[in-house]
């Protein structure tokens, strides 16, 4: 509910400001955000690319979108919201009290924010791909030493650090860098559609995973 009341006030887009043809919109947008001297370059860069626009999703080719969506599936058939979703269930292994579980879930909640927030310092600075890869090889790790725990029987408080470098290595990069490189990836001549496309993606790859 309240996030509804507050996108009321949740200005539009300076990009589909200036598709609207409303620059002086944009432009106060993008002042508020990045200050006088840069919201006025930024406006400049929307106008070149907002002339550019083609309703074409395919101007580009298969190959970009292709791209985009194995980005998007990828993100979340690495399982990601198995632990989420159902690490209340998988927490009782650990510990059957139910509170404990919670408490662990809490737990996962927690780790999640504060290595996304190091994905957001870091992501400018150390590169997409690094991040990506960095992140890809911590899950790996992860889920293979957690299979070997479960595997042992041993489960206890190692599944426990196996699910938190899993969470936290997922939260550092393919979490939140894989929406900056859809975001980036696109040519602006299709960046509102096929961002459409690999978001829809995203929701039946999730609803796939969820399922199974």
């Amino acid at each position: 509910g309240l996030f509804l009341i507050l996108l009321f006030f949740v200005p539009d887009t300076p990009r589909s400001l200036m598709l609207k043809n409303k620059p002086d919109e944009a432009l106060k947008v993008l002042v508020k955000v990045n200050g006088e001297q840069e919201g006025k370059k930024v406006l400049a860069e929307i106008k070149n690319s907002v002339s550019e626009t083609s309703g074409k999703l395919l101007s580009y080719g298969w190959g970009i979108i292709l791209i985009g969506v194995a980005l998007s599936v990828l993100q979340q058939f690495v399982g990601i919201n198995v632990v989420l979703y159902y690490a209340p269930e998988i927490f009782k292994s650990i510990d059957p009290n139910t509170d404990g579980a919670l408490l662990l879930t809490i737990i996962v909640g927690v780790v999640n924010f504060l290595f996304t927030i190091i994905a957001v310092k870091t992501v400018d600075n150390k590169g997409r791909k690094p991040l990506m890869l960095i992140g890809a090889l911590g899950m790996a790790i992860a889920m293979l030493a957690l299979g070997f725990v479960f595997l042992s029987g041993a489960t206890g408080y190692l599944a426990l650090a196996c699910m938190m470098l899993y969470v936290a290595s997922f939260a550092l990069s393919w979490g939140p860098v894989t929406w900056v490189l859809l975001s980036e990836i696109f040519p602006n001549k299709i960046r509102g559609k096929a961002m459409a496309v690999a978001v829809a993606a995203q929701w039946i790859a999730n609803y796939i995973v969820s399922l199974t």
